[in-house]
């Protein structure tokens, strides 16, 4: 036993040092990491109450992504979109965004279609997509779909995550030296206990990084490719223009 106290005493400083007294991952992600998975939709109402949203919202930034460029360049920014469009011929309208989704670089991560009812002895139907576009195409995606049908709610917004981001790859970095300092320690480790001491706090540590890791390829990948949430409704008639 008494080769195992300095190899605890050892551990115990790395924790010290590395971040035994920081947030794990797990707790750091829950609380900073971008969300993740399929946007949150309304369910689908009645089509008199849908038509009467005809006052639905049109709010946009006040700048586009590329007039906001240069305050932006060095952060970390995350840019999705929410679209509402209305078009007289459904099925072309789809066929027009699958070719223009491709043309941007783009990939449809979710889609679902339904029908809204009848009008006028025509059944109309409605479709609901979550599509990823590269950051840097947003806007021209934006105003392309736009010229495909009559959008009625268009809502675009940024989260900045810089400050998240450089903490998470603080903490890895912090990690991996730790990791290096465990395992030139485990090396000269002579007895079990103290072999088993270090690869307790090693396979922690390990863990740790995978998560971090983690974390940081959500926040790239949230990063470069913007998220378009968007709703095509099919009608007869189009409602108020954009205004």
């Amino acid at each position: 036993m008494k080769k195992i106290i300095p190899i605890a005493l050892v551990i115990l400083l790395l924790c010290a040092v590395f971040g035994c007294a920081t947030k794990s991952a797990d707790s750091y992600y829950a609380n900073t990491a971008p969300q993740y998975g399929e946007a949150a939709y309304e369910p689908e109402m009645p089509m008199e109450a849908a038509e009467d949203e005809a006052a639905y919202g049109y709010r946009e930034e006040s700048k586009t992504m590329s007039e906001q460029a240069p305050a932006l360049s060095n952060r970390k920014i995350i840019r999705n979109a929410d679209l509402t469009v209305e078009t007289l011929a459904f099925d072309t309208f789809v066929d027009q965004l699958a070719a223009s989704v491709g043309s941007f670089g783009g990939y449809v991560e979710s889609s679902s279609v339904g029908n809204r009812g009848y009008r006028n002895g025509q059944q109309l139907r409605y479709a609901r997509y979550t599509i990823r576009i590269p950051a840097e195409q947003l806007d021209t995606f934006l105003n392309t779909v736009s010229d495909l049908g009559n959008v009625t709610a268009l809502n675009t917004g940024l989260r900045d995550v810089t400050t998240n981001y450089v903490d998470s790859e603080k903490h890895l970095e912090s990690l991996r030296i730790e990791q290096q300092a465990l395992m030139e320690i485990l090396a000269k480790a002579t007895t079990v206990e103290d072999i088993i001491t270090v690869q307790d706090r090693l396979t922690y540590v390990r863990y740790e990084i995978e998560s971090y890791e983690a974390i940081l390829r959500t926040y790239d990948d949230q990063i470069a490719l913007s998220s378009v949430n968007l709703t095509v409704n099919e009608v007869l008639s189009f409602s108020a223009e954009m205004i």
